[in-house]
């Protein structure tokens, strides 16, 4: 399979864009990919997130980079040049308020290949009027920060890494995001077929189905009734 390359990155900084790419890359090594992240940035903050985790990384403008891999997740900053000579089979440009969202937009024109947005909005937080970058596609998923991903980035680890973490909203739209955008690059494909598949005709109608299946569900509470009254006994 040829490398498939994800490129974060954003047009203002300091909207979670390194913790998103490090997600990639765990994602990645937990469904058996063989997985790296590449840091374009002045500071290579993607190295603390994936060197303890015993993940491969490489610095983006001084090592060779491998091109035996199943996906590479590059970590690009704000600002950088090279923007102008990479090419992967996806952007996800992070946005987290309404400058990031116009700086988006006027990024997304200059970048080869498809361009994604990914917004980050702090939970609670209204999204901006989206009229001015309406060119822009979007991501199903919006990323509302909470307190689990931001204690998984102050720990340099994935948010689902502890029983805590794991049950959290914040690793639930994690993993949304994450399986959204390997879908998008060939990485994942759906295991379930449509609804019409699966039951081998065409489903009835709603109000059909509901008026043969209210004997069904009538009987299974009177039996969840019976049961309660039973074990408090």
């Amino acid at each position: 399979m040829k490398t498939k390359i994800i490129v974060v990155s954003s047009g203002t900084g300091g909207d979670g864009r390194t913790m998103v790419a490090a997600h990639h890359v765990y994602f990645g090594k937990e469904l058996g990919l063989k997985v790296a992240g590449v840091s374009i940035d002045r500071n290579n903050d993607l190295r603390q997130f994936l060197r303890p985790a015993g993940l491969a990384w490489f610095d983006g403008l001084c090592d060779e980079l491998p091109s035996d891999l199943d996906l590479l997740v590059f970590d690009v900053c704000d600002g950088a040049k090279s923007v102008e000579v990479i090419r992967p089979d996806l952007w996800l440009l992070l946005v987290d308020d309404l400058n990031a969202e116009l700086a988006a937009a006027g990024l997304a024109p200059t970048l080869a290949g498809r361009v994604m947005r990914v917004r980050n909005y702090w939970h609670g937080y209204a999204l901006p009027d989206d009229k001015r970058d309406l060119s822009l596609e979007s991501t199903d998923v919006v990323l509302h920060r909470c307190n689990a991903l931001a204690a998984a980035t102050d720990a340099m680890r994935s948010v689902w890494s502890s029983k805590l973490g794991a049950y959290s909203a914040g690793a639930r739209i994690m993993s949304e995001l994450v399986v959204e955008v390997f879908g998008h690059v060939g990485l994942l494909q759906s295991e379930d077929p449509p609804y019409e598949q699966r039951c081998g005709e065409a489903p009835q109608p709603f109000d059909t189905r509901e008026q043969q299946g209210i004997g069904r569900l009538a009987a299974f509470f009177d039996r969840f009734e019976a049961s309660k009254h039973t074990q408090g006994k």
